[in-house]
């Protein structure tokens, strides 16, 4: 057995103040055995302008387990 978790982050802010809205992504993905894997996280849209105010209700959580063969 091969299992092994990954913890991933990433955000993406825009303006040159970093003050416009974006968003930030946190996820795990965990390689269950050889060729089977599985995703879970969370998605945050952060408001601060029109664009990114209109969708920053629209959090996330997602999952998703693949099996490659």
């Amino acid at each position: 057995m091969n299992a092994t978790v990954k913890a991933n982050y990433l955000i993406s802010l825009f303006g040159s103040k970093m003050d416009e809205g974006g968003f930030q992504r946190a996820w795990l993905k965990y390689d269950i055995s050889d060729g089977i894997y599985a995703n879970i996280g969370l998605v945050d849209y952060i408001g601060g302008s029109n664009r990114f105010d209109a969708v920053s209700n629209n959090d996330m959580a997602f999952m998703d387990v693949t099996y490659s063969f």
